[in-house]
């Protein structure tokens, strides 16, 4: 890396020539991170950069238990750094997926090391070479569902968030005589992850679900893809589960607590990667309450109300009927009095709440329903 002067002379004419001078520049490599820096394990994460001392750039990673020399941070067995082409213009880039690495790999702070030569941090001295830190997190999960108790029938929801990048996230859910499937059969339901992380699934349906406690295991992969639900293979036809080292255990011969323990234990195994968050509901038989109203006066406006154990947001119709109403003849006058309308349930502590005001002002005298 110095000038050089090139001299260019006609053969036995040394007064006809013509030179000039060329800087020839060390070259370099760099290597920046996309994002800010930390990452749930899960994640992609663009390294990019730029090399302009040869054709290709060698990754290698260092960090909590890896070897001190570096680790390719695809594969972290593999002490042979990983090689990614450069372009015409100097520039390179590589799309890290670190589901695959998070296997291996504990949460922590990472060396990327980019290098214009195949050597580890050993071969250091005589290649050119950047690097970047990484922080990488657990991924975890959170979970609810829309209501601790669901009447019968109702539309319930679980929702929640999956950091670490999965595409989805598993639904079990557990009964008297329920094991998420029709007819008391196993199936589990996987609810697709947002890029912001959040998932929902509302897709059961209550209607058939007999009334008492049922149990939810809301399951994140975290990246394991050795099963056909992250790290759990399911036989649905034959309702059983089973993991690398344990047989397949039959869970719908079991009662709801004791398959979704089972469920539980599978995943608490220390060869298991894949997370779980559990939660309970009730399914209640559908209830609807008036609260006492008492006598008013005629003429008056007057609210009625009541409780519900009935989904928030749904609605209800009321009716307010004169108990002198009664058929008669079309041509007779009609002395009856009453009104109609809907009201909407509404939040309340416990049960559910609804109210209804009712205009009184052309009501007779009477007793009314």
């Amino acid at each position: 890396a110095r000038s050089y002067t090139v001299n260019v002379e006609k053969v036995g004419e040394t007064s006809t020539n013509d030179e000039v001078r060329v800087k020839v520049e060390k070259g370099s490599v760099t290597v920046t991170s996309s994002g800010t820096g930390t990452y749930y394990i899960g994640e992609e994460i663009t390294l990019s950069g730029t090399n302009t001392e040869g054709e290709n750039v060698f990754l290698f990673m260092t960090g909590p238990n890896l070897n001190r020399d570096g680790v390719n941070p695809t594969n972290v067995t593999d002490r042979t750094p990983y090689q990614v082409d450069v372009e015409a213009d100097d520039t390179w880039s590589f799309k890290w997926n670190t589901a695959e690495t998070g296997r291996n790999i504990d949460a922590g702070s990472y060396t990327i090391y980019a290098v214009s030569q195949n050597v580890r941090r050993d071969g250091l001295s005589g290649a050119e070479y950047d690097t970047v830190s990484v922080s990488l997190r657990s991924g975890f999960i959170t979970a609810t569902t829309s209501g601790a108790t669901v009447a019968r029938g109702d539309d319930l929801t679980i929702s929640g968030t999956a950091q670490g990048g999965p595409d989805d996230v598993f639904i079990w859910i557990f009964g008297k005589n329920f094991y998420g499937g029709d007819n008391g059969g196993l199936a589990v339901h996987p609810a697709t992850v947002e890029s912001d992380g959040t998932f929902e699934f509302d897709t059961l349906e209550t209607d058939n679900l007999a009334a008492g406690q049922y149990f939810v295991v809301v399951q994140h992969p975290m990246g394991s893809t050795t099963g056909n639900r992250g790290s759990i293979t399911v036989d649905e036809a034959a309702g059983t589960i089973s993991t690398a080292g344990m047989s397949a255990v039959p869970l719908t011969s079991l009662q709801a607590p004791a398959a979704a323990a089972a469920l539980i234990n599978a995943l608490d195994s220390p060869n298991i990667p894949d997370t779980y968050v559990k939660l309970t509901f009730v399914v209640d038989e559908p209830q609807l309450f008036i609260d006492p109203i008492g006598d008013k006066a005629a003429g008056s406006t007057f609210t009625i109300s009541g409780t519900t154990n009935l989904a928030v947001g749904g609605t209800l119709n009321v009716e307010v009927t004169s108990a002198a109403f009664q058929p008669g003849a079309k041509t007779e006058g009609s002395t009856f009095s009453g009104v109609g309308g809907s009201a909407v349930i509404e939040q309340g502590n416990g049960m559910n709440t609804w109210s209804f005001e009712v205009d009184g002002t052309s009501f007779n005298v009477d007793q009314y329903i």
